[in-house]
């Protein structure tokens, strides 16, 4: 494990799993949501910037806006507005993150899949 979380499981108990395997992150005020797959998310009680600052060892994130936090080397491709995950997942982000993830790609073009 890179970047253990700790979260809740329904029952109450203390479980963990590991930040590398998240895809992308929300901001939900001060809290955010973990996007480990389509239908796979955790409600993390931190802010985004606790989860950022834990996963910066990493260096597969990327901060797209003050809302959103992408895995970029999981982006196969980058539609206008969406991204497009290996695993057929799309994510939907603002103007400016685009602009911010276009600059990104095309200085670090996705070269396999991960």
């Amino acid at each position: 494990m890179q970047a253990p979380l700790t979260f809740r499981d329904k029952y109450g108990f203390p479980c963990e799993r590991d930040g590398a395997d998240v895809l992308w992150a929300e901001s939900a005020g001060q809290h955010c949501i973990l996007y480990f797959g389509k239908d796979d998310f955790e409600y993390w009680s931190y802010p985004l910037n606790e989860f950022h600052r834990r996963v910066w060892s990493t260096n597969f994130f990327r901060r797209l806006d003050r809302f959103l936090l992408v895995k970029v080397i999981k982006i196969r491709k980058r539609v206008w507005l969406k991204a497009l995950f290996y695993n057929g997942i799309v994510v939907e982000f603002t103007r400016k993150a685009n602009k911010r993830l276009k600059a990104y790609l095309k200085k670090h073009p996705p070269t396999q899949k991960q």
